[in-house]
């Protein structure tokens, strides 16, 4: 009679902790799905109809900024720094036609022509006063070509030339990626990759690069530049391990016009 009463009473108490259990894991799984979704960024798909229109708006018109330029010629200065306090700065002009062709002049002090560097976009040339020439497959770009001890980072041509314009170097319209807003911040998370947008501007403020390489960018005294009604940095600043690159430009930039400057500087002189 006893072990009747036990076998039952286990019974019982079995099928009772089978139900307790039930409902304990019911209400962990609700409680980590409502905390997962109040603490993870927004996932997006660019063709999903719900993600967030200004998101989206912000996303295309950066985009269509970066279509728009075609050509492009810049002035300005470069400072670079590497570690142990070598720092140098060099004047620079350059010469972009996207997606792969670029050419740069470089000078020193008193404006005096040292080196040029020029991308055919098939293969890329590095030319210096007195030295033998660098060629490289353009596939194969590195910025060690002007320095190989302390300038190691992979670059594409079009990666430089959108860059050196302040532009996006990050797929936004057709990979997913994620995003959160933070105060007047915008940022958009894809994999380890970041780009962070002034919400007041709608300009990119800084991009993080972590995908095997790694670098930080950051874009700075935005100016208008009205015939296009565009907005372009004049300080660009580029972040390695091992060095940095501090790009200031002149504001006369000439986007999708520099042949017919070219000429009429040209005429101008011959006039003259």
């Amino acid at each position: 009679m006893v072990r009747i009463e036990l076998e039952s009473s286990m019974g019982f108490n079995l099928s009772q902790m089978k139900s307790i259990i039930r409902i304990v894991l019911i209400i962990l799984s609700i409680s980590c799905s409502g905390l997962s979704s109040y603490g993870n960024d927004n996932l997006t798909n660019p063709n999903d109809k719900s993600i967030n229109k200004k998101v989206k708006e912000i996303i295309h018109k950066l985009e269509d900024k970066k279509k728009l330029i075609k050509t492009a010629e810049i002035k300005g200065s470069v400072i670079y720094n590497f570690p142990f306090r070598k720092r140098f700065k060099l004047q620079q002009h350059f010469y972009i036609e996207k997606k792969s062709k670029i050419h740069v002049d470089i000078f020193a002090i008193w404006k005096i022509k040292i080196a040029e560097f020029n991308s055919s976009g098939e293969s890329i040339v590095y030319k210096r006063k007195g030295k033998r020439d660098r060629v490289r497959d353009i596939n194969n770009f590195n910025l060690s070509i002007f320095n190989k001890k302390r300038m190691n980072l992979s670059l594409e041509i079009e990666e430089l030339n959108n860059i050196l314009l302040g532009l996006n170097i990050l797929d936004f319209v057709d990979s997913p990626y994620t995003y959160r807003i933070e105060g007047e911040e915008l940022i958009i998370l894809q994999n380890k990759n970041k780009c962070i947008i002034n919400l007041k501007t709608n300009q990119i403020k800084e991009i993080s690069i972590d995908n095997g390489r790694k670098m930080q960018i950051k874009y700075s005294k935005y100016e208008l530049f009205k015939e296009f009604d565009i907005h372009l940095p004049l300080r660009i600043e580029l972040k390695t391990e091992t060095f940095s690159m501090q790009m200031n430009h002149e504001n006369d930039i000439i986007v999708n016009d520099k042949f017919t400057k070219r000429i009429s500087r040209t005429l101008i002189n011959l006039l003259n």
